[in-house]
Order: structure tokens, then sequence, then C-alpha cells
């Protein structure tokens, strides 16, 4: 896929706040991140802790690269073979952690219009909100001048999850050419959350709140003096 010249400028700056934002991760325990609770971070979580000490910032260094290797070739970086290897065992942890989880109960499913309330009650602060493709889908836009910050909620899955995801946009163009969220920029997987109460849609929607705004609140710094494509 070809990219331009603004695309590679943000998409080096993401890669490189990715890098920083594990580096604050791993100070704090990952606290925020054993704090989503979503199944993905605990099986991540997990699954690091079963690694050798020694091998853990390896594995950590090789999920970033993973998540983000359109851009390593643009700061002269590559997946090297030890990487590789420290990701196939901790893929393979990820896996036997998966394996092991109790088969969960089908419960009544929360409905669309509650979640839809929730949402539209404790989101707004991310922007306007705009029209969807369904009726499980919100959008919300947030105008920072030089870039737009398009937050994307979406109820859906044979499972009812809760997911978020956001773009990053110069002018009508996507700055970033893929989506946006805390465990996708940290490489573990997209950020989701299953919904089995209306509880936990309002713990949900909390972090995404919180998480999106995380993102916003950053969007400008990493835009901060790319000369857009015109």
């Amino acid at each position: 896929m070809a990219f331009t010249k603004s695309q590679e400028q943000a998409m080096v700056r993401y890669y490189e706040w990715s890098c920083r934002e594990w580096m604050t991760e791993r100070a704090t325990e990952c606290a925020r991140l054993r704090g989503t609770h979503t199944r993905a971070a605990a099986q991540c979580l997990d699954s690091l802790g079963r690694l050798k000490p020694e091998v853990v910032g390896i594995a950590i260094r090789a999920l970033t690269k993973r998540a983000h290797l359109d851009a390593l070739p643009l700061v002269g970086q590559s997946l090297e073979p030890s990487e590789r290897r420290v990701l196939g065992e901790l893929d393979t942890l990820r896996q036997l952690w998966a394996n092991k989880q109790p088969i969960e109960k089908r419960t009544a499913a929360v409905p669309t219009h509650d979640v839809a309330a929730i949402v539209h009650e404790r989101l707004d602060s991310l922007g306007a909100a705009g029209p969807a493709e369904s009726k499980d889908e919100w959008t919300f836009t947030s105008d920072l001048r030089e870039v737009t910050v398009v937050t994307y909620v979406e109820l859906g899955g044979s499972q009812r999850e809760l997911s978020y995801w956001q773009y990053l946009l110069a002018g009508s163009k996507r700055l970033l050419p893929y989506s946006i969220s805390l465990l996708a920029w940290l490489g573990i997987s997209s950020t989701r959350w299953r919904i089995r109460s209306e509880a936990e849609a309002v713990a949900a929607v909390d972090q995404v709140a919180g998480l999106a705004k995380y993102f916003i609140d950053h969007a400008p710094s990493l835009a901060s003096g790319i000369a857009f494509d015109s």
C-alpha cells in the first residue's frame, strides 16, 4: 500500500508514541491496561507474566513493532528473528490461556436502545454525535482545528461486545491509515468488552470515554508540524 508523505510522518509519530505508551504501562505495572477489564488485556498480561523475565521487554517491543509494521522501514527497523521467536512463544501462551477459559453461559442481550441511551449520555464529551451506518453503531467527531478525531462505538457480534476505535483525519483524509484504540496501539488486539448486563454496559462506555478522550488530547501533538498533503 502506498502512503502519502504526511501519512508516513504521522505513522512514525504514532509508532514512537506507542513505544512510549508501553513504557508508561510498565512503569505503572500496567495499571491502565488492567483497569480496562477486557478479556484481551487479561490474556496478554497473563501470557507476558509466564515468559522468562529477561524476554518480557523483547515481547513488548515485538508486539509494538507487529502493530506498526508499515512504520518500521521509515525508521530503519524491522522485526528481528529473536523478536519473531518470542512473539511465537507469546502467541502460544495466549492461545493456551484462551483454551482454559470456561465457556460462558448465554444470557439475555441488553437491548440496543438501552445501550444507545448510555452511549449518548456518557460520551457527549467526545464531540458532536454523527450519523451511523447501523442502529448498533455511534460516532462522535472532535474538531481539533488542524486535525479531526472521529470516535466509533459499536455493539455487535454473537457475544454482544462493545468496541471502540478512532480515526485521525486531516481534512477528509485519514492521517493514520488504520483504526486507533488502546489495545490496538499497544499491539494486543482491538479494544472491546462483553456486555451481559446494563452495569457492564455502563462500565464499558465509561472506559471508552476515558480512553477515547486520552487519544483526542494527544492527537494535536501527534500531528504537530506535519506538512499536510494538499
